[in-house]
């Protein structure tokens, strides 16, 4: 993930990016790859446990940050990547 994940300090990521928002912008940094609607709803299922996590002010961004970078980080981990 060198050099693909988002730095913690922006201040421009989206403060109210929803968590199916979320997913779409990771799904559209690799490009789109066909996914299982089960791998799409797992993904979907860690991003909304992520935003529940939010509660103060100063992790609104921060943590959508750290969302995304994990999300980028497991799309390529998937099976359906790993068998393409």
């Amino acid at each position: 993930m060198q050099g693909r994940v988002l730095k913690t300090d922006a201040k421009t990521y989206p403060v109210h990016e929803s968590a199916s928002a979320a997913v779409a912008s990771a799904l559209r940094y690799w490009g789109g790859p066909a996914l299982s609607a089960q791998t799409r709803r797992n993904l979907l299922a860690f991003s909304r446990r992520a935003q529940r996590a939010i509660t103060a002010d100063w992790e609104q961004v921060t943590y959508r940050i750290l969302r995304q970078n994990a999300l980028r980080a497991l799309i390529p981990t998937t099976h359906e990547w790993q068998t393409c």
